[in-house]
């Protein structure tokens, strides 16, 4: 479609809401473009992955505190054997 070229195509376009959007002068934009936003988003998903990678995971730290307290309990009750086997008569705790 051209442009309106006469004032009277101008006004009659403007009352059936034809191409007044390229008659009307033209407004400061407001908002972000969509470059923006994604680069914002990938700041945010490489912050978030960074915070992320810090924290420990709870399942791990909980295995890892119970094998730790399985093994000083395994320590315990072997230091506990020899010792009962030294005392026991006939068993000369080798």
């Amino acid at each position: 479609m051209s442009m309106p070229t006469s004032i009277r195509a101008i006004s009659d376009c403007r009352l059936q809401g034809v191409g007044t959007r390229a008659l009307l002068p033209r407004r400061p934009q407001s908002g972000f473009t969509l470059i923006e936003l994604a680069i914002v988003l990938v700041i945010l998903g490489v912050l978030l992955s960074a915070a992320l990678v810090r924290f420990p995971d709870p399942a791990a730290d909980r295995l890892d505190r119970s094998a730790r307290r399985m093994a000083a309990v395994l320590g315990y009750l072997h230091d506990e054997a020899a010792s009962a086997r030294a005392r026991v008569p006939g068993h000369g705790g080798s």
